[in-house]
């Protein structure tokens, strides 16, 4: 079977589907917000969302997107936060349209948690940063460039995994670098 949407017809599944309608609907205005669920389903956030879960299902099932839309789901996703129950609900309907061998719902799972902890280890080594900016010695100097080295390439890796290749993230890949050299100067000296 080559054709995507004969694939995307054939592994549809509306009990499922409509379980990530619920889980987006929640996830984004509550369980009781007194509005219509038709209306809801219509908001621009959750309406924006869904349609971008049917593209990504398309692309999965073959069809050619002229942007990647598993990674527009996934901005989507960080964006409004999404529960990790809301996530898994999305992952059991892409899944169903993924061909022996495919990995693009296990991807998804996984990046969507990568930038998550990568965003969440940033506080942390911002003020590990501060605080060995403060340390009087060589060994100061050098802790305070691997660190915020490692702060570059953290949000390096998240704009690798957010956008692809792109200017900003060579700027990032670049000033990361820089503070290795400086660390390893300070460490051999």
């Amino acid at each position: 079977m080559n054709d995507p949407h004969e694939h995307y017809n054939i592994c549809y599944d509306n009990d499922v589907y409509h379980k990530v309608q619920i889980a987006v609907l929640q996830n984004i205005y509550g369980e009781s917000s007194g509005v219509s669920e038709d209306e809801l389903l219509a908001s621009k956030p959750v309406n924006t969302i869904l349609n971008t879960i049917i593209d990504t299902a398309l692309e999965i099932s073959g069809m050619k997107h002229p942007q990647s839309a598993i990674r527009q789901l996934i901005l989507l996703v960080l964006q409004h936060n999404l529960s990790d129950e809301t996530i898994q609900a999305i992952a059991d309907h892409l899944r169903l349209f993924e061909k022996l061998g495919d990995n693009h719902t296990n991807d998804f799972i996984v990046t969507i948690a990568a930038i998550r902890h990568a965003n969440s280890a940033e506080p942390v080594l911002s003020e590990a940063i501060r605080s060995a900016s403060e340390i009087h010695s060589r060994q100061g100097h050098g802790a305070y460039h691997l660190l915020t080295a490692a702060h570059t390439l953290t949000q390096a890796a998240t704009i690798l995994l957010k956008e692809g290749q792109g200017g900003y993230l060579d700027e990032k890949l670049t000033r990361g670098m820089k503070h290795l050299e400086i660390a390893q100067k300070e460490m051999s000296s």
